[in-house]
Formats: structure tokens, C-alpha cells, sequence
């Protein structure tokens, strides 16, 4: 596990490094900046396969994929590689997230990066000054708005509950905890599949339709090959196989995770969400 550890860690500083000096280059006008071809954002929720998508993009050597630079977590879970930070940039996205989104995240990038973007789920950047965030990428008709989906809401509740349990929110060196059964609330769950069923609705009915492209996590793991050079081609980014660093950190079926999973089921019978109980 060690090994597999430290390698990924040895991956990751031997290709953010060298792009972070030459970003610095690029900031003292040292060094030639290009264009992105491509910029992109990935809207969701969390717990439906945004770390897989973006760990696969960042495998990609002209793609860059940040992860939630407006999530509410304190500084130690911002998402974004120690050696592309910069000092200061916490107060600058903070003062200036729109200046802050187009000079440190969609821009100042060597000719080898081709397309860059970021993970942006449903609650974040409704808060103060980051309000302006979902305006600004509505506007921004150039910028591809992935919009990733899990059609399951059960599976997302029970991996919500399970990471928040565990504290093991990524699986990068493809490992499994035993995982304890889980006493699920009825009401609890239903409010969490409404909440997110309105999200869902509300980014269709905010971007238009022919700027959403929709991914479906179920898709994403049984038909990869297909979703991915479809993506890349929206990206403009050459078609290959992706290889991503993270791993899905359980396959236990719900039945046997939710240790009041009758009462949940009889619960649900009648209602939309009826299916999740049937798999």
C-alpha cells in the first residue's frame, strides 16, 4: 500500500512541477502563454464519480482538472495540487472569484495544456461574493458545462453516509474497508433524494439544453471507452486511454448495508423512488 502510495505522490509532483515553474515563467512573461482550446467546469453532486472523471481527465497529458477550489471545507480540503498554488490565492478567489477563475484557472497554461477546468457541485459558490460564480458560467457560453449524474440516489445517500463515517472520501490505492452496516432514516433519505432531484432540475433548467453534456456515472463505469472519446472530442482533446488513480471503495449491494433496509423498503413502496429498493 506504501508503494502504491508514494507513487501516486511521485506522479503527481512529476507533472504538476514542472508545469507550475512554467506557469511562474509565464506570469513574469518569461515564457509564452497559449489559449486553452477548451475550458470546461463539472457540475454535480458529491459521491456520484466526479474524483473518478476528473482523476481520469488529469491522466490525460493535455488536460487539467481541478478539483472544489468553492468548497465550503477549510483550507486543508481545497483541491487544488500544493505546487500550483500560489500565495495569496485563498483572498483572491475569496475577493475576486470571477478575475480569479479567469487568470489563475483558465488561463497562463504552457502550449502542451489544451483544456482546464474545475469540479463545482450544487452547493458550492452560493455564499457572498462567490455567488457570482453560477452567473458568470451561464454567460460564459464557451466554456463546456459537464453535468454528471448518478441515476441511483441511493447509491449516492449510502456512499454520503459511508465516507462521513469513515473519513475516507477518495480511494486512491484501491483498497476497501469493511464497511459497518448502516440504520437508515426513511425521512432523512427521502428529503436527501428530493433535494437532489431539485438540483439536478434546476442546472437543466438554468444552462441551456444544448450546453449541458450530461454523463451518467452508471455509463461512465460500464461504457468508458465510448463516454470518454465523446468528452474528449467536446474537450478538443486527442482521444486515448485514460487511466485514472482513484477506485471505487466498496461493492456491497444496499440490502446489505442498510441494516433496517425492509422497514426502508416498505417505506419507499408506492413512490418514485421505489426502484432503488428492487436492484
Amino acid at each position: 500500500m506504501k508503494k502504491v502510495i508514494l507513487k501516486n505522490k511521485f506522479d503527481q509532483f512529476r507533472k504538476y512541477s514542472p508545469l507550475a515553474v512554467k506557469r511562474g515563467l509565464i506570469s513574469l512573461k518569461l515564457l509564452k502563454g497559449k489559449n486553452l482550446l477548451t475550458k470546461f467546469v463539472i457540475i454535480g453532486a458529491p459521491r456520484t464519480g466526479s474524483n473518478l472523471l476528473m482523476s481520469l481527465l488529469n491522466s490525460h497529458p493535455n488536460c487539467l482538472c481541478y478539483g472544489e477550489i468553492f468548497t465550503n471545507l477549510k483550507v486543508g480540503s481545497w483541491d487544488i495540487p500544493f505546487s500550483l498554488r500560489k500565495f495569496g490565492d485563498l483572498s483572491y478567489k475569496k475577493n475576486d472569484p470571477i478575475d480569479y477563475l479567469e487568470n489563475r484557472i483558465y488561463s497562463g497554461y504552457p502550449k502542451e495544456i489544451k483544456s482546464a477546468g474545475f469540479k463545482l457541485f450544487y452547493h458550492h459558490a452560493r455564499k457572498d461574493n462567490e455567488k457570482v460564480v453560477w452567473n458568470y458560467l451561464k454567460d460564459e457560453r464557451s466554456i463546456k458545462k459537464i453535468h454528471l449524474i448518478r441515476d441511483n440516489f441511493l447509491e449516492i445517500y449510502l456512499s454520503h453516509i459511508s465516507a462521513k463515517k469513515s473519513g475516507q472520501f477518495v480511494n486512491t490505492w484501491n483498497t476497501s474497508k469493511n464497511l459497518q452496516r448502516i440504520k437508515v432514516d426513511p425521512v432523512e433519505c427521502e428529503n436527501y433524494f428530493k433535494n437532489l432531484n431539485e438540483n439536478i432540475n434546476s442546472v437543466r433548467e438554468y444552462f441551456a439544453s444544448e450546453e449541458l453534456m450530461e454523463i451518467r456515472y452508471e455509463e461512465l463505469v460500464n461504457q468508458r471507452l465510448t463516454v470518454l472519446d465523446d468528452l474528449l472530442a467536446s474537450l478538443n482533446l486527442d482521444s486515448m486511454r485514460l487511466i485514472p488513480k482513484t477506485f471505487k471503495q466498496n461493492f456491497v449491494a444496499a440490502e446489505k448495508r442498510i441494516s433496517n433496509f425492509n422497514e426502508v423498503k416498505k417505506y419507499f413502496f408506492g413512490t418514485k423512488w421505489e426502484s432503488f429498493f428492487n436492484a
